[in-house]
């Protein structure tokens, strides 16, 4: 097992909230695959590794997304989504690029 996942205070909530598990995140970032858009990482646990493992597909961890702060393991957010891995995927990085920029001319 790695480092533990910290959660800023609105992940804590939001965890709560939709009836996640501090096991199943620890899970999807320990075993899981990774995308890095716009500056943060989307955690995910494909079925395949899933299956892998010897976990079942009902527990809820294919459609669990964790959201890290860049290079620091800090939980922003997680969420359950059967079609989140598609919106991810989708996300344009020109956003971070953006807002690079507009922090830099203040």
């Amino acid at each position: 097992m790695k480092e533990q996942v910290r959660a800023s205070l609105h992940a804590q909530v939001r965890k709560q909230q939709r009836g996640i598990r501090a096991s199943d995140i620890q899970t999807v970032v320990d075993w899981g695959k990774c995308i890095y858009k716009q500056g943060i990482r989307f955690f995910y646990l494909p079925k395949s590794l899933i299956r892998e493992r010897g976990l079942s597909c009902s527990d809820g961890l294919s459609d669990l997304i964790v959201v890290l702060a860049g290079k620091d393991r800090e939980m922003i957010t997680c969420y359950k989504n059967p079609k989140a891995l598609r919106r991810v995927k989708k996300k344009p990085k020109r956003c971070a690029k953006r807002g690079a920029v507009q922090e830099r001319e203040y």
